[in-house]
């Protein structure tokens, strides 16, 4: 009994006296389990489990990967694109970028953090809509285009067996009909509508996630790059 009391003691001074020091992140998976109605360790704590934690290559993949953006090319339009990846635990990264022509620089600015539970479920129902994944994918238009102003919107969805890109393309749409996106064939410029009808949840919360402010971002911005390509081919048929 005096040796479990002992080992009880040392037990009772470790967590009375240990003092977090922030240190190099782990690259193995971390399981943290914890309470509803825990007292001591809410939710958000949990969460905080996440900044431990170094991830490998393929051990998050996205729930979703969206990036819309409205060109202007005009002589002194303003174009702009955003693009956003979303974990399947809630992290997420946003990243925006603004060029005002005739200038050449762009104005870039990043934003990361986490969705609460709510929102996360939120968006797992949008993703999660039978009228969402039969959307047919996304084809992009010929280019070069013969318009100036137009705006696009192009998601990628994990959906756990493979990807699906889907997506429209907004555009004001002229008499040339030699000249793309007016071009386009019929078929492709229905889908692009009929995607945009029922796209319009998923471009609502993507937007409200800008309206929550930024922060600049002093590092290289790559991730718009990374999906800027609409061509990327999907693995779900």
């Amino acid at each position: 009994m005096a040796a479990l009391i002992g080992a009880l003691r040392a037990d009772f001074e470790v967590v009375e006296t240990y003092e977090y020091h922030s240190g190099q992140r782990l690259s193995c998976p971390i399981t943290v389990y914890g309470g509803r109605q825990g007292e001591f360790t809410p939710r958000e704590s949990c969460h905080a489990w996440q900044e431990q934690h170094t991830p490998g290559p393929g051990t998050q993949r996205f729930m979703v990967i969206v990036q819309q953006q409205e060109i202007d090319l005009s002589i002194k339009g303003k174009s702009s694109m955003e693009c956003v990846a979303i974990l399947p635990n809630g992290r997420f990264h946003l990243e925006r970028r603004v060029q005002d022509l005739p200038g050449a620089s762009t104005k870039t600015s990043s934003l990361e953090s986490s969705f609460g539970e709510t929102k996360l479920r939120q968006l797992r129902e949008t993703l999660n809509n039978n009228l969402i994944i039969s959307l047919p994918s996304f084809v992009p238009p010929e280019t070069p285009m013969g318009t100036r102003s137009f705006s696009t919107f192009i998601s990628r969805i994990n959906l756990g067996n493979g990807t699906k890109t889907v997506g429209y393309l907004i555009w004001e749409e002229g008499n040339d009909k030699k000249i793309s996106p007016d071009s386009a064939p019929e078929n492709i410029r229905t889908a692009w509508k009929d995607s945009e009808s029922l796209l319009r949840p998923l471009a609502g919360f993507v937007k409200g996630i800008g309206e929550s402010g930024f922060s600049t971002s002093n590092t290289k911005a790559n991730l718009c790059e990374s999906i800027a390509d609409p061509r990327l081919s999907d693995n779900h048929k």
